[in-house]
C-alpha cells in the first residue's frame, strides 16, 4: 500500500493523465507486451483490471493515468522507478536488476521469480566472497 501513495504523490492527483516525460512509455509498452506473451489482450486486461482499449493503448506508446499506473506496476512486479523517464538514479545493484526482470517474465509466477532470484543472490554472494578474499 505504502508504494501506491508513493505513485500517486509522485506523478499526480488519482485520475489524471501523467506528464509524458514522467514516464518512459516506450519501456512500459516493452514490458507490457513481454508479460502479456501469449495472452490476450482481453484475457491480460482482466488481470490487470483495466480494459482492453487501454492495454492496446499503452502498449502502443500511450500515456497512463496514475490509477493505471499503479495497477500496472503491481502486474509487472516493478517499481515506479524502473518506469520513470529522464534522468535515472544511480544504477541499482547487479541482483536488484536480476530479480526486476525476473518479476516481470511472462513465464514466471511470483514464487518461481523470488525462488530464482534467491538463488541467484546465495551464488553471487558466494562468488563475491571469494573475490574479496584474494
Amino acid at each position: 500500500m505504502q508504494q501506491i501513495n508513493y505513485v500517486r504523490y509522485a506523478c499526480g492527483r488519482q485520475g489524471e493523465s501523467m506528464d509524458t516525460g514522467q514516464v518512459d512509455v516506450k519501456l512500459l509498452s516493452q514490458l507490457l507486451q513481454s508479460k502479456r506473451g501469449n495472452k490476450s489482450l482481453r484475457e491480460a486486461a482482466a488481470d490487470i483490471g483495466i480494459t482492453a482499449p487501454t492495454l492496446q493503448r499503452l502498449e502502443g506508446g500511450q500515456t497512463p493515468t496514475v490509477d493505471t499506473l499503479v495497477k500496472l506496476v503491481r502486474w509487472l512486479g516493478v517499481s515506479i522507478d524502473d518506469l520513470r523517464a529522464g534522468p535515472k538514479k544511480p544504477k541499482r545493484d547487479t541482483l536488484t536488476e536480476i530479480e526486476v526482470l525476473l518479476r516481470a517474465d511472462p513465464k514466471l509466477d511470483g514464487d518461481a521469480a523470488e525462488t530464482i532470484a534467491n538463488v541467484a543472490r546465495q551464488v553471487y554472494d558466494g562468488f563475491t566472497r571469494k573475490k574479496k578474499k584474494r
